[in-house]
């Protein structure tokens, strides 16, 4: 007797080392039309950002966006991630490019400090950057 396939919902497996990474993910533009671009909107950030997690098997804890001006620190979203890194309440950040995070290298190379520091990942995913891994 043969059975019907039923879809199933594809879940997060488990690494080797444990659980699931817990992932945040950081999406931005900094102005509203940007946020409908078909190149940099909003949404493709996060879809990109959501496919490299599940192709890791990474669980999404957190997304959020600003609308906002990269040389401003200052915004909701980004403040959080800083919080969520210095809570260790997610294992990893991913982003679609560095410059996302923030237009200051300055506060970009805080940002990647704060996270090693935490022992949190970080992921650019269109930049090849990924400190979860031995490559980096």
């Amino acid at each position: 007797m043969r059975r019907s396939a039923t879809p199933t919902r594809r879940t997060p497996t488990p690494s080797a080392d444990g659980p699931a990474k817990r992932a945040f993910v950081y999406c931005r533009v900094s102005t509203d039309e940007q946020s409908q671009d078909d190149h940099y909107s909003l949404a493709l950030q996060e879809e990109r950002c959501r496919g490299y997690a599940q192709q890791k098997g990474w669980q999404i804890a957190k997304v959020r966006k600003d609308v906002a001006s990269g040389k401003d620190a200052e915004r909701p979203g980004y403040q959080e991630l800083l919080a969520d890194v210095h809570a260790s309440a997610v294992d990893v950040v991913i982003t679609c490019r560095l410059d996302r995070l923030s237009r200051n290298v300055r506060d970009v190379c805080n940002s990647l400090q704060r996270t090693s520091q935490a022992n949190v990942g970080f992921v650019s995913t269109s930049e090849s950057f990924d400190t979860t891994t031995a490559l980096g």
